[in-house]
Parts: C-alpha cells; sequence; structure tokens
C-alpha cells in the first residue's frame, strides 16, 4: 500500500521536477501535500528506499535527499507504468490477500480467494 500511496501523490514526479533528487520539503511542496505530513512521509519513504523503489543519500547538513531509482523511474512521465500499477494494486485485486490465512485454514472444496470477500466480483 506504500507504493500506490506514492502514486497517487505524484512523489516520483516530484522527485524528477527537481532533477531526479529532493528533499522532503521539495517532495512536500511540489506534491502539494500539507506540510504537517512530512514525518510521515518519512516513513513512508523509508519503507520505499528500503524495498529499493527509490534511493536516499544525507547532505551536507545530514537532510536525507531521495532519488529516483531504475524502478521510480518507470513512474514518472506522461508514458509510465501509473495506470498499470494502480490497476494492479486495485482493492478489488488486493483485498481478498489479506484473508490469505483463512483461506489455508479452510477446509477443501473451498471457495477461491475473490470469493470469500463479500462485493467483490470483476
Amino acid at each position: 500500500m506504500a507504493l500506490k500511496s506514492t502514486l497517487d501523490l505524484g512523489v516520483a514526479d516530484a522527485i524528477h521536477h527537481h532533477g531526479g533528487a529532493a528533499t522532503l520539503t521539495q517532495i512536500v511542496a511540489t506534491a502539494k501535500l500539507h506540510p504537517s505530513k512530512i514525518s510521515w512521509l518519512r516513513r513512508l519513504m523509508r519503507v520505499l528506499t528500503i524495498s529499493s523503489v527509490f534511493g536516499t543519500e544525507h547532505s551536507a547538513d545530514a537532510k536525507a535527499v531521495y532519488m529516483l531509482t531504475p524502478a521510480s523511474r518507470l513512474l514518472v512521465g506522461s508514458a509510465n507504468m501509473v495506470p498499470i500499477m494502480n490497476m494492479l494494486l486495485h482493492p478489488i485485486l488486493v483485498s481478498p490477500f489479506s484473508d490469505l490465512g483463512a483461506w489455508f485454514q479452510q477446509e477443501l472444496p473451498d471457495p477461491d480467494l475473490f470469493k470469500l470477500k463479500p462485493n467483490n466480483t470483476f
């Protein structure tokens, strides 16, 4: 869901707007996020840097500078992968997997994962 949030916020485009490297303050300003959310954005970006979606370095004043990686470059510009990623991360496709543990505990024959969630049909 961290990736989905980043897609919705346009973080990759905000970093690209600053030449491929930006601080949290620059991302907040470019993506038009509320400044009170900087600490939460820092946590989100930490998850995404650990996952190698974004890279990070520390500037001379010890501020984290977030950079685009080959993966996040696919999320930049008009011909990007964002529409495909939004489709793959749509709640109808993702929410059934939240019940994967319960599905494994049921005896056969059981419904498939997509039938366990009510109101989720294709």
